[in-house]
């Protein structure tokens, strides 16, 4: 879809169609309609950003707690499950799988909410090494980073739901 076909659908069809940015975070989307006419696709990913920034925190818990966990199964199809792929976690050794399934609940036991981490440009090995170092960290100091990861989630996903 292209950027003026973006700017010119609907609200329910701008939901619709940009439902995949964020799984089962929908809430976002109709703030971001209300953002256009995008200039670009940075001015886009850019507003997103800042809804997703700027929401109460509830909501800004809401969208981490869930989005889908790594490597512990199969992924949401779409976005989630070419991304997870692409980094190896569809595809993981037993060893591997319990590694994953350790760190993530660890994480999520420890912080309140999922690990987040955008996967693009990562592999498995990478995936679990971010894991291990940010598990150490304290919830205050990993809610800005996993919710910046999420954004960059979004964002990555806007690219490619843009074809200009």
């Amino acid at each position: 879809m292209t950027l003026t076909e973006l700017n010119q659908l609907s609200l329910q069809a701008f939901v619709t169609v940009c439902e995949p940015l964020l799984e089962h975070c929908d809430w976002v989307l109709p703030q971001l309609a209300a953002t256009r006419p995008f200039m670009s696709v940075e001015d886009m990913q850019h507003k997103l950003g800042l809804a997703l920034k700027s929401a109460p925190l509830a909501l800004q818990k809401q969208a981490l707690c869930l989005h889908p966990k790594l490597g512990v199964g199969k992924a949401q199809p779409g976005f989630s499950q070419s991304e997870q792929a692409q980094a190896g976690l569809s595809q993981l050794s037993d060893e591997e799988l319990l590694q994953f399934q350790t760190l993530n609940q660890a994480y999520e036991t420890k912080m309140g909410f999922p690990f987040v981490v955008a996967v693009t440009g990562l592999n498995k090995s990478q995936i679990l090494e971010l894991m291990a170092v940010r598990v150490q960290s304290t919830e205050a100091a990993e809610w800005p980073i996993a919710l910046n990861e999420l954004i960059k989630i979004a964002q990555i996903r806007v690219k490619k739901l843009i074809t200009d």
